[in-house]
């Protein structure tokens, strides 16, 4: 069962149309994004701010939301689960008026909206590694078929 049909509505969903109008008057807004800190790097909302679902707390996420009083909290995941976990966290702990994207960043993205990407240092190193391990591997294998070929 929908936990959105079996919570108190301590939050409610925001469509993708509305966050951006919302957004583009300048309203006040603080966007939490509970995925994983590469997921986050891999693609977020512009200004979201990374809190993965399993640090996500009320007392965590106030230290954020501290940041701009007054401001609406936003909870955004990739398709709108974790966020929804996550609001119901925050609820129990009594947290109101939060506001859930519906269908997340993948909505975001698939209705034409920027999305920033940040350089994930892991995954530089992991292509440079790859790369150099790559070149020798070839520069081995062309000596054997070179070998193998006559040359």
């Amino acid at each position: 069962m929908n936990t959105l049909e079996t919570s108190p509505k301590s939050w409610r969903m925001l469509s993708v149309g509305e966050l951006k109008r919302r957004l583009e008057a300048g309203e006040s807004l603080t966007l939490l994004d509970v995925r994983s800190q590469a997921e986050y790097r891999g693609g977020h909302l512009p200004g979201a701010k990374c809190l993965p679902l399993d640090r996500c707390d009320a007392e965590a996420a106030r230290v954020v939301w501290a940041e701009a009083p007054g401001s609406a909290l936003v909870l955004v995941c990739l398709s709108g689960r974790r966020a929804e976990t996550a609001a119901g966290r925050l609820c129990k702990q009594g947290m109101d008026g939060v506001l859930l994207l519906e269908g997340g960043t993948q909505a975001w993205i698939n209705a034409g909206f920027d999305v920033k990407r940040e350089a994930c240092v892991e995954t530089s190193l992991l292509r440079r590694a790859m790369r150099l391990v790559g070149r020798t591997w070839n520069r081995g294998r062309e000596a054997r078929d070179g070998d193998c070929c006559g040359g």
